[in-house]
């Protein structure tokens, strides 16, 4: 008898698998005033996190990090896949996409399977490092992780023009939290 039962728990284990399986993106055949027209404003905590950014609302991102000499970060577009790094001084920004993990397994048709981290105690850079965010990037484009433009990618919508003001995303808003006298806060 009692090895009907765990045999018989062993076939519904099985069975109740899912099976994963991703699909295609399907494109977004809305004309522009009807992404703008069915967009929410952009929801942004007093940690500075945000959902609902960009025209689509698809953009969101994590609390904002002081990452010390008046520079903060802020992990982007799910957990560690980009990062978005502000310089309180001068009222600067900089995003970095992270490096793929590759020894977790290729992309699968579902993007890629694991990033490196960006942020905390496990980050494979010092995002502090540099005088400058140009130096920053000489520094840490060696690591793997690739630049790209915080405007073009978290306030321009696809059509090329700026996201009405209530999508955009403030670039310097953990400059507020954590430099509140700095030119960036302002």
């Amino acid at each position: 008898m009692k090895t009907f039962a765990c045999l018989s728990a062993a076939v519904v284990v099985a069975v109740a698998a899912p099976t994963l399986a991703c699909s295609p993106l399907l494109p977004d055949t809305r004309t522009s005033v009807e992404i703008i027209r069915g967009s929410r404003p952009v929801e942004v905590t007093a940690q500075c996190a945000f959902t609902n950014g960009g025209g689509s609302d698809n953009l969101s991102g994590g609390d904002a990090v002081d990452l010390g000499n008046g520079r903060v970060a802020q992990s982007l577009l799910y957990n560690n896949v980009a990062v978005l790094v502000s310089d309180c001084q001068s009222r600067e920004a900089t995003m970095f996409y992270a490096p793929v993990d590759e020894s977790k397994g290729p992309f699968t048709t579902c993007g890629p399977t694991d990033f490196l981290t960006t942020l905390g105690p496990d980050a494979i850079v010092d995002l502090s490092a540099g005088a400058t965010l140009t130096e920053l990037v000489e520094i840490v484009t060696p690591a793997g992780l690739r630049e790209t433009d915080p405007i073009r990618a978290l306030n321009t919508a696809p059509w090329g023009k700026p996201v009405p003001r209530k999508d955009r995303i403030d670039l310097l808003c953990g400059c507020k939290l954590f430099y509140p006298d700095s030119p960036g806060a302002r």
